[in-house]
């Protein structure tokens, strides 16, 4: 008999554990990012669901990032556009080859070899760098696919 009361109660647990999941309009699925489909949340274009291990997931709770904005900001002012989209070792890799470059130009360095290929290193990342960001192959700092 307590083999019952211990299955009804297990039964119970299942059940407050499966509430949890289910879409509720306002509440973990944020009006205007997101409709309730068939007790799940399917996002609206230009969101994502990102993850947390707190309890009560809420989803649709990140905007994507235009690829667009670090492509023009990549273009004109290289390595910004990275730490813009939060590639922050990426972006500051690129940027100290900028300064190298920059402090071999007002000669306060002088290692010919060492700056060309500083140089030639650069200009591969700056056009790799933007071919990537044309056809969204990065992703931003926290994993999400760009727009």
């Amino acid at each position: 008999m307590r083999f019952h009361y211990l299955f009804i109660f297990i039964i119970f647990l299942l059940n407050i554990v499966s509430i949890k999941t289910i879409c509720v309009p306002g509440e973990n699925c944020p009006l205007g990012q997101g409709v309730c489909s068939k007790s799940e949340c399917v996002c609206y274009y230009g969101f994502k669901t990102l993850y947390t291990d707190v309890g009560n997931q809420i989803y649709c709770n990140y905007r994507q990032i235009n690829r667009l904005i670090p492509f023009i900001i990549e273009f004109f002012f290289p390595s910004i556009g990275l730490l813009y989209m939060g590639r922050i070792i990426h972006g500051l890799i690129k940027l100290s080859c900028i300064i190298v470059l920059t402090l071999y130009k007002a000669k306060i360095l002088d290692a010919n070899i060492i700056t060309a290929l500083i140089g030639i290193t650069f200009l591969f990342l700056y056009a790799i760098d933007l071919i990537c960001l044309i056809f969204a192959v990065y992703t931003d700092g926290k994993g999400m696919p760009l727009l």
